[in-house]
């Protein structure tokens, strides 16, 4: 082995390393992302059904009132 060989070997794995991590890192990036988004969409239909019943409470308040009346 020459001069300098152990050093190239060194950095290729350096650089076979840090390309894993990177992949790994973007994995782990759209993972997060698709997690995110599928808890935005739990919680827009959290507030749909919300105002969905809040709706329906209002009817029946309202028929209740006028029915009182």
């Amino acid at each position: 082995a020459g001069v300098g060989e152990g050093e190239d070997d060194l950095t290729d794995e350096c650089g076979a390393g840090a390309g894993e991590l990177a992949d790994e890192a973007m994995l782990t990036n759209k993972e997060m992302n698709r997690r995110t988004e599928n808890l935005v969409t739990a919680i827009e239909r959290m507030n749909l059904n919300f105002e969905s019943k809040l709706d329906l409470e209002i009817e029946m308040a309202v028929t209740v009132t006028v029915t009182n009346e």
